[in-house]
């Protein structure tokens, strides 16, 4: 069989799209400026109750709930120019004691100032001002009341996200003071099982408030599906619980309690609030549960959370009395970060080791994100689309350092962890020995014809290209690294040899076999050496003309003797005695086959 060696060349088609690092949101203020939208109704015509005036503080008059209604309103926060339509939503209500404050209070201003900077969208809420102050249960309605509305807020950015480029998941609700009451009992008290008694009918005359999404607007989707007004997160300053019990277990959404151990208003631990006027005649509000007391709860029971404590803040341990202080919207922006918005950290799956005759190489990111981030030292993009997990890199063969980098980004384009990979070359497998040499295929190892410039261990696949071959052992499966090809029909055939090392670089030689028509008979000569006569002896399927010629050692013709084979097979006797003692070669042919044959008279 003739050999003949087939190069292949590969072809590498380039596409360039292009993928940027994004502003790191939410950890780092991103934009100085904001929009705001004021007066934006979220509750209307509500139910609430009359309430009498006491140097500026709201009493309530519990009898008369339902007798008046109001409508609360939110002022809205936003970033300038972004345009981002997943965007995480702060809701903060203002503190009082539930007898007064205002949405417009310098430091709820300042909040959604602050966090609006750093990427989130904000607001600051109305709700129903009014509590009993000389009776326990009475007291609580008022709490009830704001958790309501709290839970109305939620609804209203659930409802309406698409109008304000907001997650519908990543609702998160703040507060100070009563702010933080009605945010922590928001997230904390749900379940209509879990009310205060006096939230029902109670003692005949005070209404029963309702569930408690029952009050408030955006009830339910277009669907007809109920609105959750319950908050994805919650962070809190100064506010305290009613019951430790409400906090649950590990289900329970995220939170983060700010509170000061000099806090003379809400107790740290536990007690009555306003602790400094709590003798006063009259005044009779419930125990509750600070902060320090929330977080071993919380731990207790496993409740995600996160508690920044304080010694010397007072009250406000937010607010300066100026200006909110510098670490507040970095330490509560790193908790939702934390908590809700980072993306998984990648895994970059793909070759570290690239084939010197394959540089193109092809990787992938795990774990889902929005948007990645894809850097390269060494190499060029074949490919990159910020928003596909994938990516295509051809590596340059001079370059001495090449990494590949990724970093992902949230729905909320909240940036992740950058994850790299380095890359060496390797070379391919090579020849070391000329397959043109080999003439018998029947057993081949082919470590004897190709080796790895690293040492590696090779692996063989051998295919054919036609059914010419009659049998070509799969020698991946059957014989390591031997080659066989029993036998080859009268036709060419194709056989492509794939050598694989350790890393995964592959050389593949394609043997081209070219049929060489095999003799239709064989033929012996005996007595050799002989003395008077030979005899010819023709075995095979041919029958037709022979003829028969005797040469010397010279190429002398000595003599030409015709015959006829008409069997399978063929015996013919030449009588050459009367040549003299030498070498002598006699050709049998038959017109398109023939055999020489080395004879020796004595």
């Amino acid at each position: 069989m003739k050999k003949k060696l087939l190069s292949c060349v590969i072809l590498v088609s380039a596409l360039y799209t292009y993928g940027q690092q994004l502003p790191n949101r939410y950890l780092e203020e991103t934009t100085p400026t904001y929009q705001v939208t004021k007066d934006v109704a979220f509750s209307t015509n509500i139910p609430t109750i009359k309430t009498t005036n006491l140097f500026g503080n709201k009493l309530a008059n519990e009898e008369s709930y339902g007798q008046v209604t109001t409508t609360l309103k939110m002022d809205i926060y936003r970033p300038t120019g972004d345009n981002l339509d997943k965007r995480p939503v702060i809701i903060f209500a203002f503190g009082g004691g539930f007898v007064n404050g205002s949405r417009t209070e310098t430091s709820m201003v300042q909040l959604c100032q602050n966090f609006a900077k750093r990427g989130f969208v904000t607001a600051t809420i109305d709700y129903r001002l009014g509590m009993n102050i000389s009776d326990q249960q009475l007291s609580k309605r008022a709490v009830y009341r704001a958790i309501q509305d709290g839970r109305s807020a939620v609804r209203f950015f659930r409802k309406n996200a698409a109008t304000y480029g907001v997650d519908p998941d990543q609702i998160y609700i703040s507060g100070h003071s009563a702010g933080a009451f009605l945010a922590y009992h928001t997230v904390y008290l749900d379940k209509d099982s879990e009310r205060p008694a006096s939230t029902r009918l109670y003692m005949s005359t005070r209404a029963d408030l309702g569930g408690l999404d029952a009050i408030g607007d955006n009830k339910t989707n277009a669907d007809g599906t109920l609105v959750n007004g319950k908050a994805n997160g919650v962070m809190g300053f100064a506010g305290a619980l009613g019951e430790l019990s409400y906090i649950e277990n590990s289900s329970e959404v995220p939170a983060v309690y700010f509170h000061s151990s000099d806090d003379n208003t809400v107790p740290y631990n536990s007690g009555e609030p306003f602790s400094s006027i709590s003798w006063l005649p009259g005044f009779n509000l419930p125990m509750v549960y600070g902060s320090n007391l929330l977080n071993t709860r919380a731990g207790v029971v496993s409740a995600n959370h996160t508690f920044y404590s304080y010694t010397n803040r007072g009250h406000n341990v937010h607010y300066s009395g100026s200006t909110v202080y510098s670490d507040i919207a970095p330490r509560g922006s790193q908790f939702f970060y934390d908590n809700r918005l980072k993306p998984n950290t990648v895994v970059i799956n793909g070759s570290t080791t690239v084939c010197a005759t394959c540089p193109a190489q092809t990787y992938s990111a795990t774990n889902a994100a929005y948007y990645y981030d894809w850097q390269v030292v060494g190499g060029t993009f074949v490919n990159r689309d910020p928003y596909s997990n994938t990516v295509s890199v051809q590596w340059s063969s001079t370059a001495t350092a090449k990494k590949l980098t990724v970093t992902p980004y949230s729905r909320q384009l909240a940036r992740g962890n950058a994850t790299s990979i380095d890359i060496t070359t390797n070379i391919a497998p090579i020849a070391k020995n000329n397959l043109n040499d080999i003439v018998d295929f029947s057993n081949v190892n082919l470590n004897d014809y190709f080796t790895d410039p690293e040492g590696e261990a090779l692996s063989y696949k051998i295919s054919t290209s036609s059914n010419e071959v009659a049998k070509i052992n799969d020698i991946t499966k059957t014989y390591n690294n031997i080659l066989s090809i029993d036998k080859l029909t009268e036709q060419d055939a194709t056989i492509t040899i794939q050598v694989t090392d350790g890393s995964s670089c592959v050389t593949t030689q394609i043997l081209k076999l070219v049929n060489t028509p095999k003799p239709i008979f064989k033929a012996t000569v005996s007595p050799n050496p002989f003395a008077e006569n030979i005899t010819i002896k023709l075995v095979g399927n041919y029958q037709g003309a022979i003829t028969l010629e005797l040469f010397d050692d010279n190429g002398r013709m000595i003599s030409t003797t015709n015959a006829n084979k008409t069997a399978s097979d063929f015996n013919e006797t030449l009588n050459v005695s009367n040549i003299k003692p030498g070498i002598y070669y006699l050709k049998i042919n038959n017109g398109k086959n023939q055999e020489i044959k080395r004879i020796v008279k004595n």
